[in-house]
């Protein structure tokens, strides 16, 4: 592989290979037919669970969460059942750009999740999702007039939640901020020195969690018979930019396409403290108002229905607004929540998004209470239910496979990982809040598609072969190509140059 002086990294988040094959067979996206045809291609492997949060975060560093301490978008304080939420001082090791920006390279990056709050680099850095409104989102913090000036407020992603009724402005909302997006990196690219460009579009993955059963043909409401192809116009879409990004790239420029997971249908919602509460592992406290708060609940007197009865009423009340630390104190108190979990009797509990697992261990945790001794039977005993759980309507199973933490995860980090990491079987996806929503160990989705464990990897340049399948690559392993391309020792990351792509 040659020492090639340029590198473009187009990040489409939640791509799949899923849509890209079939559109590919049909004619309609000829840019990456080509991009495959003459260069390497193969299954991108994230994190597990595959979420955003830690796949990007092992993007950025070529580590695996073990190193880097990012396994979900909320994370456990260390000595404390309280939580974080992410953000990039939670990233426990260094992008690959800051490396490669001391060897004196340029770099623009542009909207990269977990690059919140933005740090100094050798270039332009564009902060990406999680970034919060209001606040500096550039490096340097004066770049953002210049984009203001030029392009109005930066797009961000909306929310996943679409109205009824609203789809159509939806999608064009959508279209628009990619269109702007697309925008700002032809600016950036034509007017800034770069030597690594990094941009990613999350239009693929919020258009695909919304969207996916009418791509899928799962639903016949003639009324929005048009949703069915939302999904396939916006890969054409960046079928299209892919054709300019292609005539860039010459001996001297590679250029990859990235996912940071796959996508999939999505039927229902799995809650692993409801789990755990069934199996006597986790324990609520004995005080009438949390008896009052759980006999609620069993009835569906719960935080969702209130905001459901809300919206009906006319209070414009977002779900999302509980994430806010003042409304989750505020709904925590009056519906059943983790503040309600009796630590003194708990052995294990769930936190975070994907669902992981913690063993509330003497010694290590607040109120502890299993032993070092109890440590293996219990987490067998957790692990072999959970892989036993079947969906009662269908019968189906609901979790692929359960990890130990040292199944999946190493490093300087690893004791502040989950004790178990689940992936669930297809369809199926956990979830977690502070407060429980439902009395059930399922629910049925509110969005019809969700995150697979394999995104795609196409590249093209250095030297690469046409045709070339890459046939074991994680996303950690991108910076090693990247860095090997700049003639820069990798050897420090946990990440590898795929055997196909080493020479």
């Amino acid at each position: 592989m040659k020492h090639n002086k340029r590198v473009i990294i187009l990040g489409l988040d939640g791509a799949t290979f899923n849509v890209i094959f079939p559109l590919i067979k049909r004619g309609n996206l000829p840019n990456f037919k080509k991009l495959i045809e003459t260069g390497a291609y193969g299954s991108l492997r994230s994190t597990i669970p595959p979420l955003s949060s830690s796949a990007w975060a092992s993007f950025m560093t070529g580590m695996n969460p073990g190193n880097h301490g990012v396994y979900d978008f909320i994370l456990k304080k260390p000595n404390s059942y309280d939580t974080m939420f992410l953000n990039g001082s939670l990233v426990r090791a260094s992008p690959f750009w800051e490396i490669i920006g001391g060897k004196g390279k340029k770099v623009v990056i542009q909207n990269v999740m977990g690059t919140y709050p933005p740090k100094p680099l050798n270039g332009y850095l564009i902060t990406g999702f999680l970034s919060p409104p209001g606040k500096p989102y550039t490096y340097p913090l004066d770049f953002r007039f210049e984009l203001e000036e030029k392009f109005g407020e930066y797009p961000r992603a909306p929310g996943t939640s679409v109205q009824p009724g609203r789809e159509k402005e939806y999608v064009e909302k959508i279209y628009e901020n990619m269109e702007k997006r697309k925008k700002i990196t032809d600016y950036l690219m034509s007017t800034k020195e770069w030597d690594l460009f990094v941009v990613v579009f999350e239009e693929t993955d919020v258009l695909q969690h919304a969207f996916w059963k009418y791509f899928a043909g799962e639903t016949e409401d003639k009324k929005l018979d048009f949703l069915k192809d939302v999904i396939p116009n916006i890969y054409k879409k960046f079928d299209n930019y892919l054709g300019g990004l292609l005539q860039k790239v010459d001996e001297d420029t590679a250029l990859i396409v990235l996912s940071d997971h796959g996508f999939d249908n999505l039927k229902k919602v799995v809650f692993i403290n409801n789990i755990l509460l069934e199996m006597n592992m986790l324990k609520l406290q004995r005080n009438p108002r949390t008896q009052l708060k759980k006999f609620c609940l069993k009835h569906h007197l719960n935080v969702e229905t209130l905001l459901k009865i809300g919206e009906k009423i006319g209070f414009k009340i977002k779900g999302a607004a509980i994430e806010a630390k003042r409304e989750q104190a505020i709904a925590n108190k009056l519906f059943l929540s983790k503040d309600d979990i009796d630590w003194k009797r708990t052995k294990a509990f769930s936190i975070g998004v994907g669902g992981h697992i913690f063993i509330n261990l003497k010694e290590k945790e607040p109120e502890g209470i299993v032993s070092k001794d109890e440590y293996e039977e219990i987490i067998n005993h957790i692990a072999t239910k959970l892989q036993e759980l079947r969906d009662p309507e269908t019968n189906e199973k609901i979790i692929e496979k359960v990890y130990r933490k040292e199944e999946i995860y190493k490093g300087k980090l690893l004791d502040y990982m989950p004790d178990l990491s689940i992936l669930p079987k297809e369809g199926y996806f956990t979830l977690y809040k502070e407060h429980f929503i439902s009395p059930s160990f399922l629910m049925k989705s509110s969005v019809s598609g969700s995150h697979t464990l394999y995104g795609v990897f196409m590249m093209k340049g250095c030297g690469v072969e046409g045709g070339t399948r890459v046939s074991d690559i994680a996303i950690w392993d991108v910076p090693a190509i990247v860095l090997k391309i700049f003639g820069i020792n990798e050897s420090y990351i946990d990440g590898k140059v795929p055997k196909e792509l080493s020479t």
